[in-house]
């Protein structure tokens, strides 16, 4: 069950990732892939929450007394929604066809450098 839940999750992010994409690539044309950058990053951060909520989840249910299974959110959420809406492969392949290489320093870079603190914002969101 868990593993068709993952599935149409993945399918729902990448849905959502599809129509993020056009949305911002039609309001913003340019030569740096704007839309992708948005999308991990945001992605990035929402996997943070994600983190942080459950870290302070399963602390505040230590006991066994959570109401729901918590072992299953990360998959469902974490590796199928965030999973299907990030885009890291799309990353690196518009990294590759940069025409010089101050450009793919940002994009290689850049966008590592940005989700990753996006990432890090999303979980001190949860810190005491």
């Amino acid at each position: 069950m868990i593993a068709l839940l993952v599935f149409l999750a993945g399918g729902t992010g990448a849905t959502l990732r599809f129509n993020v994409d056009r949305l911002i690539s039609a309001r913003l044309k340019g030569n740096m892939p704007i839309a992708t950058f948005f999308i991990n990053a945001t992605g990035s951060f929402a996997l943070g929450l994600l983190t942080g909520l459950i870290g302070i989840y399963t602390s505040t249910h230590a006991n066994g007394s959570a109401p729901w299974p918590v072992e299953s959110l990360p998959l469902v959420l974490g590796l199928g929604f965030l999973g299907g809406y990030t885009t890291f492969s799309t990353a690196m392949i518009e990294a590759a066809r940069a025409q010089d290489a101050a450009r793919r320093l940002i994009l290689l870079v850049g966008q590592a450098l940005i989700c990753i603190l996006c990432a890090g914002a999303g979980l001190l969101l949860f810190l005491p």
